[in-house]
């Protein structure tokens, strides 16, 4: 056999180990981005107080599933060498009386990744927070968040049951708890790029709207404000003037700077101006 034949040979052989690999990876791939039945089941659960262990009613309940990725193999799917996350979907519910929540199926909503991930780091899971007024969740460390909680698989595999969740009353100073709820109403969504509020984030504006402006001296008006523009989607547009007004305000101060007692008087008269205008 020639040496150029011995080559020809050796290449062929190579190409076709190469091509075994990559077809083993595209295997094991596909197996690397299946979804669990639970993740997609249908769900209960219950929110108790932490302190007295007393189921709560009336709480906002709020799920949103997830796909994540670290260090995905480039160039191969989307997203950059450091990861992603991506939100799937959101279901929003509300506790009964007692204390008890459900949330559908959402088989469907939770497609798995379709491109090829040959460093397997693909993960689908699930999210839970809720809102009630005065509280915050004393789950996981006393977090906002609750991420992932655990679920057992019914019987028949068609629903699974949610730890409790707890919440706690916040007795922090006024302006922690209005900072909590000014940055909380968007980690409520679903989508990052647009103001996509949740149904109760009214409730979350005037819980925050009494805290600064109703509550004793005005303290924290900006936030509330701020509050106020991302919930511009789900509330009545403010008046010209008042959203001048507060935009100019806004515009005296870089994030975390404190606000004079005079401005956050000025932006409390305008956040009740726009209360009383509104339909």
């Amino acid at each position: 056999m020639t040496t150029s034949s011995r080559t020809k040979r050796r290449a062929a052989i190579l190409a076709v180990a190469i091509g075994l690999v990559l077809a083993a990876g595209l295997s094991v791939s596909a197996l690397s981005t299946t979804v669990e039945p639970a993740l997609t089941s249908a769900r209960s659960g219950i929110v108790i107080d932490a302190d007295t262990q007393e189921p709560l009613a009336g709480v906002q309940v709020v799920a949103r599933w997830w796909h994540s990725s670290v260090n995905r193999f480039p160039p191969i799917g989307h997203g950059s060498a450091g990861g992603f996350a991506n939100c799937l979907h959101r279901e929003v519910a509300k506790t009964d009386d007692s204390g008890r929540y459900t949330l559908p199926a959402v088989v469907g909503a939770v497609p798995v990744e379709s491109k090829v991930d040959l460093s397997h780091k693909d993960s689908y899971s699930w999210q839970l927070d809720a809102y009630r007024v005065g509280y915050y969740s004393a789950t996981d460390g006393g977090s906002e968040h609750v991420p992932h909680p655990p679920a057992s698989r019914s019987a028949d595999d068609t629903s699974v049951s949610v730890e409790p969740l707890r919440l706690k009353k916040d007795n922090r100073p006024r302006e922690e708890r209005i900072a909590y709820l000014s940055g909380w109403g968007l980690d409520f969504s679903c989508k990052w790029v647009t103001t996509e509020p949740v149904p109760f984030i009214a409730d979350m504006y005037d819980e925050a709207f009494r805290l600064a402006c109703m509550s004793g001296a005005p303290t924290g008006a900006l936030m509330v404000a701020k509050l106020r523009k991302d919930a511009r989607s789900a509330m009545p547009p403010l008046p010209k003037d008042v959203a001048q007004g507060l935009d100019e305000l806004q515009g005296r101060y870089r994030p975390n700077e404190v606000v004079s007692q005079d401005d956050n008087a000025r932006a409390c008269e305008l956040l009740t101006k726009a209360k009383e205008v509104a339909p």
